[in-house]
């Protein structure tokens, strides 16, 4: 009763009382444990030693002997204690009764060793914790966390991003702080993202900038250690099938890697850690799962990739062995290497695009999530001296001015101001710095235009036009020229085209596209203004439609309310990862709280690259109008690609039946309303 209310010194007095009426033994040690456990808290560590070590007098069943003698044994203080403490323990890891306990064991170690300020020995301590575990998943999340901290607090932070999946990946979500993990492992992960996109493509580039015979050379080295990789897996498969004893423990346990492990020099592709860590998989999530997407989610969905077995004949999926396609995903052929090199001047630029993006979002990550301003400063310098006259240049200073000034570096923080207001003078960063006042007012009536603007949308988007009309012609109006003018006249002339037709649109939209070159909205208002132009004679605005029912008879099925896919059908594989790292930035910079699958599939002379999954018709027809108006993929030639919508159960039938342009039209006339 006191327990369940926190009153732990009640809980103390009623147990010690409970001790002197009790004659069972067993009852008084588990009285004994509770208290050395209470005073733990109290942080009372003489009395806590004194009842765990009556707990074990009292001769209880071994777990509890096994569990207080770890808990005495982080009690000592004194250097001699502690070092027989160790020996005892390390003496019990050899003890048979203690097989399915030695990662406790191997953890009360790892936190004496903690004790004692060695790190790197209480670090392979934690690691023999996670590779001796059998079966106790809640130490084996506990040692985990525990070297995920470790490594988080030594700035490791890609080694801990994988600690801290492993740990949330067992972990129960009652365990205290659960929240706080999860949150600094999405933190980590969205960190070390942008780490390897920097490593990725600077990686990218480094083989591209090769000579052909430099990179011919390189690749054929990469195709031999794989090679290589591959013969020592199998030798190593053999020789666990003919000891059995020596596959699920020792060096092959799984732990979380990172960076370029094992023998191979490109790291993505080393066979020989995929396979040492097959057996230690088995070990901790059983043998009879099937190899399929989302395995650890007890409901799944079909998803995309599960139907490419639909095909009975997969020959006809690529033209001969020898295809582009095929040479594509064989890691043994060079095209597997050479189709993501930046070889063109295109290319490289969107690489130099990824690049500088990634270090924005490291140092704001840095600064804003971790609280590492020291590192944020560090990835903002270097991200300007890599890109100079960046777009990100200004708030990347103001960022580090604002660090140093917190940091009490007057000399570095004066330099960013000078910097700023030397180069930026009219940005409002200059003007937060000349005036502080100016933040406040400048903030307040941003506030109320981006509300303002905010409820207006919404109004669109919960498709009441007359009233987005209405707010938006206010808009511009009422708060004069500011960073949303261009977005109220776009959102009035859609707004005008549902509610007076084409004519009225394609009116407004012309003169956004005349007073607005330079804005945002520019792009998918030309875009929008160049389809009208096109199919004028075909248009109707999407909710003005009924749905066309006089189709000719199809293999395909009509139903809004079923899962969707957005769908890109590209002429072949070259432009691939154009198609993907646009839909990336877009989704980027418009849908970054949603979380988005993208998976390609080369089918026949065609690339199928789909964004999954939409929940209904209209969520996804909202995404594809969207696309469509800002026309994301508009440094590719318009016959090189067509982008569609289809739901679950019609891309079974198009994988199968391999015509596009049958589809293309059941897309058009029942989604889009142009009938052919």
């Amino acid at each position: 009763f006191y327990m369940k209310q926190n009153a732990y010194d009640d809980v103390i007095k009623k147990l010690k009382e409970a001790i002197k009426y009790t004659k069972s033994r067993k009852a008084k040690a588990r009285y004994h444990f509770i208290l050395g456990q209470l005073f733990e808290q109290k942080d009372d560590a003489s009395k806590a030693k004194i009842h765990y070590l009556l707990a074990i007098k009292n001769k209880p069943i071994y777990d509890m002997v096994f569990y207080a003698k770890m808990k005495e044994s982080l009690l000592l203080k004194d250097p001699a204690s502690i070092a027989k403490a160790k020996k005892e323990l390390l003496k019990m890891t050899k003890d048979i009764k203690n097989e399915d306990l030695k990662d406790v064991i191997y953890y009360t170690l790892g936190q004496l060793e903690e004790k004692e300020n060695n790190k790197e020995k209480a670090l392979e301590y934690y690691e023999e914790s996670v590779r001796s575990s059998v079966s106790n998943l809640q130490q084996k999340a506990k040692s985990y966390l525990r070297i995920a901290d470790m490594n988080f607090d030594g700035e490791n932070y890609q080694r801990a991003a994988s600690y801290y999946d492993s740990t949330v990946a067992i972990l129960k979500d009652d365990y205290p702080n659960y929240t706080d993990i999860v949150a600094k492992k999405k933190s980590l992960n969205a960190l070390v993202t942008q780490i390897m996109i920097i490593k990725d493509q600077d990686s990218l580039r480094k083989v591209a900038e090769m000579d052909t015979a430099q990179r011919n050379k390189f690749i054929r080295n990469i195709i031999f250690k794989v090679i290589e990789d591959e013969k020592k897996a199998a030798e190593l498969k053999a020789q666990q099938a003919n000891n059995p004893n020596n596959g699920l423990g020792g060096n092959n346990a799984f732990t979380p890697t990172t960076g370029n492990q094992g023998t191979g020099q490109w790291y993505f592709y080393n066979a020989l850690l995929r396979s040492q860590g097959l057996n230690s998989f088995i070990k901790l999530w059983g043998a009879n799962r099937k190899n399929e997407d989302n395995w650890r989610r007890a409901n799944k969905a079909q998803t995309f990739d599960n139907l490419t077995d639909i095909n009975p004949d997969k020959k006809d999926s690529v033209k001969g062995n020898d295809s582009l396609a095929m040479k594509s995903r064989d890691v043994h052929r060079p095209e597997y290497y050479l189709k993501n090199l930046p070889l063109t001047q295109a290319d490289r630029d969107t690489a130099d695009k990824r690049i500088l993006e990634a270090y924005y979002s490291l140092g704001s990550i840095y600064r804003e999530q971790l609280n590492n301003t020291k590192k944020s400063a560090e990835t903002f310098e270097q991200m300007n001296n890599r890109f100079p006259k960046n777009k990100y240049e200004a708030p990347s200073y103001y960022q580090m001015y604002l660090i140093y000034l917190a940091q009490k570096n007057d000399a570095k923080a004066q330099k960013a101001k000078e910097y700023l207001l030397a180069n930026y003078p009219n940005s409002d960063y200059a003007r937060i710095i000349n005036d502080p006042d100016f933040a406040k007012t400048a903030n307040a009536k941003k506030g109320e235009i981006e509300n303002y603007y905010a409820e207006t949308y919404q109004l669109f988007y919960n498709k009441n036009y007359n009233e987005s009309y209405s707010r938006s012609k206010d808009g511009l109006v009422r708060f004069g020229r500011n960073d949303f003018t261009a977005r109220f006249a776009y959102l009035k002339a859609l707004s005008e085209g549902y509610l007076f037709g084409i004519d009225s649109l394609e009116k407004a939209l012309i003169i956004v596209t005349a007073q607005y070159t330079k804005s945002d909205v520019y792009e998918p208002a030309k875009a929008m203004l160049d389809a009208i132009k096109k199919k004028k004679n075909t248009y109707n605005p999407l909710d003005t439609l009924n749905n066309p029912d006089n189709l000719p008879s199809t293999v395909y099925s009509y139903k809004e309310l079923d899962p969707h896919y957005f769908l890109v059908v590209l002429n072949g594989m070259n432009n691939v990862n154009y198609i993907k790292e646009s839909l990336s930035d877009f989704n980027t910079e418009f849908f970054s709280t949603t979380k988005f699958e993208t998976s390609t599939l080369p089918v026949k002379d065609k690339a199928y690259i789909v964004l999954k999954t939409f929940k209904n018709k209209d969520d996804v027809m909202e995404y594809y109008n969207f696309v469509v108006s800002k026309d994301i993929f508009k440094n590719l030639d318009k016959k090189e690609y067509q982008v569609m919508v289809i739901s679950i159960e019609n891309i079974s039938v198009l994988l199968k039946r391999y015509d596009v342009e049958e589809y293309k039209s059941f897309f058009n006339a029942k989604y889009i309303g142009i009938k052919q």
